[in-house]
């Protein structure tokens, strides 16, 4: 009867667990990290877009992808509404070549006025916000509280489990252009986002990090040479 009530117990401990792995009710606190009076709109003036904003810790971003039709930029015609839905998507390489360097003129006019592209330490910083273990080195940071940045909306697939969005941040599943293809990968599925960072190494090859969303995981790490999104963050 011992034995028995002992196995018993144990098991309970264990379901209780299995309820609250992975929810982080209990480690993070929106109403903190980021309330909704830090949230609202602005206006880009280049073309008369709104876009939303939200505050996360001490940084204000965007809580929209970009959707400016600048140079090197592209709307998908695969995809009905595309751009209206999850913006335009950017190659900030020069002459949009495998893994060169940043186009420095795209780079600091791309976002709007008072705007522009997060540095690699920037996205690290947001992610260091959402709380939870974060592992890596200098060429890949990772978590797997992207759920908390991710919306509840278009994201679909096998191991689909709903973003709680708890910072208005927004993320949607845009996907990716492949160099120089022009359909759109992992649409529905993941998103990747452009940094301003940019690591040389010693045979010369070039590497712009890369910010990268896919349901639980957020990671940091190395793969700009691909068309994607643009989240601006304020200065």
């Amino acid at each position: 009867m011992i034995i028995l009530f002992k196995a018993l117990f144990f098991i309970a401990l264990f379901l209780c667990g299995c309820s609250n792995f992975g929810s982080g009710a209990d480690e993070f606190d929106a109403a903190s990290v980021c309330p909704e009076s830090g949230r609202g709109t602005f206006v880009d003036e280049r073309d008369g877009t709104t876009y939303k904003y939200t505050t996360i810790g001490n940084q204000v971003w965007m809580a929209e992808n970009l959707n400016y039709a600048s140079p090197h930029s592209y709307c998908p015609t695969g995809v009905e509404n595309y751009c209206e839905i999850f913006g335009r998507l950017y190659v900030l390489i020069e002459d949009e070549e495998d893994y060169g360097y940043l186009d420095s003129g795209l780079v600091y006019s791309v976002c709007p006025a008072g705007w522009h592209i997060p540095s690699a330490e920037e996205w690290l910083t947001l992610m260091k916000s959402m709380g939870g273990d974060i592992e890596g080195d200098d060429d890949h940071w990772e978590s797997d509280k992207g759920l908390l940045l991710e919306s509840p909306d278009y994201w679909t697939g096998h191991y689909y489990r709903k973003g709680t969005d708890d910072c208005g941040f927004a993320a949607l599943p845009a996907g990716y252009i492949f160099k120089n293809h022009t359909s759109v990968e992992q649409l529905g599925r993941a998103t990747f986002f452009w940094s301003s960072t940019v690591k040389e190494f010693s045979s010369g090859f070039v590497s712009v990090k890369a910010f990268f969303l896919e349901f639980p995981r957020m990671v940091l790490y190395r793969d700009g040479h691909n068309k994607m999104s643009i989240r601006c963050i304020k200065d």
